[in-house]
């Protein structure tokens, strides 16, 4: 079904080509390349939707929505295990920086320059950001680039790390993932594990494989434990230098749990090491129980400033507690049974999870969404509330008429037959 063939099935078969968003192969041309301009101006959206709105981890309504969406990206088809709803989470991986369908960018790509795109979006909008930095620095003399921006370029940039994250870790252990054959007749081969045609760490693989090692080395283990040890930062005075930076990630948390966003970033690994190491259900039923104890903390303990941060936040932590708990109970009723009866109840989970992260899912990210806009142009809210306020009181008005015409309109009570008329009054 996924059209490979070869070593443990790591190639395309002739005239197929590795796609983006899923494992399987597909007819390509190199028409797709018109894709990357597609992807030049996504890029170029999210730093101007960044910085226009101003949504950032430093406001802190943000935290909640990514971490429920690398959760959902990572484990996208293990919740919706059908291909024909399979993309009804394409907006949790958009924001990790994922395609999260089937694409193809052009003829005859291999599994190693698939991997190679997919780290490269990551540091292209990285080196957009610092191109960012350098025009409005320059320019601001001049022109009002902060106003246009909406916030400086290292609350961006600090979004960005936090952004990129699991998206980066995915590739770099895609790209480090070796496997062993032996042959029959007594000789072994270290090979790629996503494509065991491929030399381990030879050529083009030994390029890409030094620049995982060198990304987990200087940002996927070095960014939570900076940020996991605040204390860390005032030992020397060459880290002193680097407090802005770190004030930009600590500012929606009160002082005592400055520790959150680190803490936050290591239980990432969890889930990201069980869904590449572990089989269903048991890697379901662990992040379950992992997401269990950290909303129990998070109720506690209340991390965030401000009552509806941490509201926020545990609202994402439950609806990933309930979607997982649904998908472990799906998950049971689908061992239990085999043929038709199975392939109804994966019907039915894709089904619950869909309409799960469609309904609940979104709808905090709609409310991040209008956080920010309402924040950053208050013109705009002052004018819906006004909108409302008038709906409400044209409803209220239009109320009134109608029981005052329904008053006004019901006949006179003259009385029965046997009853006399009501005496006059003039008289």
């Amino acid at each position: 079904d996924l059209n490979r063939v070869g070593i443990l099935c790591g190639s395309c078969r002739d005239g197929y080509s590795v796609v983006l968003g899923s494992d399987g192969c597909l007819r390509c041309s190199n028409g797709y390349i018109a894709l990357f301009l597609v992807f030049a101006i996504l890029g170029v959206l999210l730093i101007v939707t960044m910085t226009t709105l101003r949504i950032t981890i430093t406001a802190g309504y943000l935290n909640g929505a990514l971490f429920y969406a690398n959760i959902v990206s990572l484990y996208g088809r293990i919740l919706v295990p059908t291909t024909t709803t399979g993309g009804n989470y394409i907006f949790a991986s958009f924001l990790t920086l994922n395609l999260g369908i089937e694409t193809c960018l052009h003829s005859g790509m291999t599994s190693l320059e698939r991997v190679w795109w997919q780290l490269s979006f990551p540091l292209y909008l990285f080196i957009l950001m610092i191109l960012a930095s350098i025009i409005f620095r320059s320019c601001s003399k001049y022109f009002k680039f902060n106003r246009i921006a909406g916030l400086s370029i290292i609350e961006a940039f600090a979004t960005l790390m936090i952004l990129c994250y699991v998206s980066v870790l995915e590739s770099c252990v895609e790209l480090l993932g070796a496997v062993d054959i032996s042959t029959l007749t007594g000789e072994r081969y270290l090979r790629w594990r996503i494509d065991p045609n491929v030399p381990y760490f030879q050529n083009a693989h030994g390029f890409l494989a030094f620049i995982a090692c060198v990304l987990i080395l200087f940002y996927i283990i070095p960014l939570p434990f900076f940020l996991l040890f605040p204390s860390l930062v005032f030992r020397t005075k060459y880290l002193n230098r680097f407090k802005p930076f770190y004030d930009v990630f600590w500012h929606p948390f009160e002082p005592q749990f400055r520790f959150w966003l680190g803490l936050r970033l290591i239980f990432r690994w969890i889930p990201f090491a069980l869904v590449y190491f572990l089989n269903t259900p048991e890697n379901t039923f662990i992040t379950n129980f992992f997401l269990l104890v950290l909303i129990f903390f998070q109720l506690i303990l209340r991390p965030f400033v401000g009552k509806w941060r941490n509201v926020l936040d545990s609202y994402f932590l439950l609806n990933l507690l309930i979607l997982f708990s649904g998908s472990l109970y799906f998950n049971v009723r689908a061992e239990l049974n085999s043929g038709n009866v199975r392939e109804q109840v994966l019907e039915q989970q894709a089904t619950f999870s869909t309409v799960f992260i469609c309904i609940f899912g979104y709808l905090g990210f709609a409310v991040v969404l209008l956080y920010h806009i309402f924040d950053r142009f208050p013109k705009l809210k002052n004018f819906l509330l006004r909108l409302l306020l008038k709906l409400k009181n044209a409803l209220l008005r239009k109320g009134k008429e109608s029981e005052y015409n329904a008053e006004t309109a019901a006949p006179p009570n003259l009385g029965t037959d046997n009853e006399p008329p009501p005496p006059d009054e003039s008289s």
